[in-house]
């Protein structure tokens, strides 16, 4: 059986929900950075075509995800108002 939790400050959620949203995204663009490293180093030094065929997608996606974080934390600052705290974690983002 789930308790079930009463949330004190209902209006919170929402920010919090697209906070973690971009904490996620964060990490997967963080994640494609560093195979994007990996694929570099490989075509560098190992001379691997396939892997420097490789790097523009992948810079493209790197790319999409920046501009998608970016838009997203303009929109949280914008629309959601969002505490002092909250306000820190975006702006490391």
């Amino acid at each position: 059986m789930k308790a079930v939790v009463h949330n004190p400050y209902p209006e919170k959620a929402q920010p919090d929900r697209a906070i973690r949203r971009l904490e996620r995204d964060v990490l997967r663009m963080g994640a494609l950075v560093e195979q994007s490293f990996r694929l570099s180093h490989q075509a560098l030094f190992a001379r691997d075509l396939t892997a420097a065929e490789e790097l523009p997608r992948l810079d493209k996606k790197i790319d999409r995800f920046y501009r998608q974080i970016e838009s997203d934390c303009t929109s949280i600052m914008i629309s959601q108002a969002p505490t002092a705290q909250d306000l820190r974690c975006l702006s490391a983002s």
